[in-house]
């Protein structure tokens, strides 16, 4: 258990939240607004982004990059209309499994069915078509908003399973942390009591 306590530790000290978007870089007239929710996230939830032109980005898909340590969560308007709720708890899970989560933006054609089927999510924020550059923003503000429900801010005021399970999963560390601190120090202790005392 203790093992488990430092694995979720390393994990969680790394980015593990990277957005691929095809088409070119942020305007300058969203900037600011990606930025204002950026510098608000901390790890897991910091974003790394991937820009690549429409037709690179049809070629990165169809190969297909990703080895199984990734969750893939592509977003279409044919997908599913989750709830915030939901979507926390499906971040939180991955975390917890150690997975980056990619998060896919299509170019203006969308992107295939192939890539579709291989998703492991996809994500419908309405049934209305968004300008890509502006569905940058409202997908950074979604990661902010799961990262405040997850850890218990004020942001967002639904309650849910997600922010159970991951209260949860985190005493359970501190608590198998301390554990291991309380039979280390009493191991110690004996041993530097000289030859003989473990007898």
């Amino acid at each position: 258990m203790f093992k488990n306590a430092i694995f979720r530790k390393i994990v969680y000290d790394r980015s593990m939240i990277k957005i691929i978007a095809g088409g070119k870089k942020h305007i300058p007239e969203i900037v600011g607004l990606i930025s204002e929710y950026e510098k608000r996230l901390k790890k897991p939830f910091d974003i790394k982004w991937q820009f690549l032109e429409e037709k690179k980005l049809d070629e990165y898909l169809a190969s297909w990059p990703f080895t199984g340590r990734e969750f893939v969560i592509l977003l279409d308007e044919r997908g599913v209309n989750f709830k915030n709720g939901q979507i926390a708890e499906i971040m939180s899970r991955e975390f917890n499994f150690g997975k980056e989560i990619v998060l896919i933006i299509g170019g203006a054609y969308g992107v295939t069915e192939v890539v579709r089927e291989k998703s492991d999510v996809v994500w419908s924020f309405s049934n209305l078509v968004f300008p890509h550059q502006l569905m940058r923003v409202m997908l950074v503000e979604q990661i902010y908003r799961t990262q405040e429900i997850l850890h218990g801010g004020k942001y967002h005021h639904e309650w849910n399973l997600g922010l159970i399970i991951f209260t949860l999963i985190k005493s359970l560390h501190r608590f198998s942390y301390r554990i291991y601190l309380f039979y280390w120090q009493d191991f110690a202790n004996i041993c530097c009591k000289g030859p003989g005392t473990l007898m």
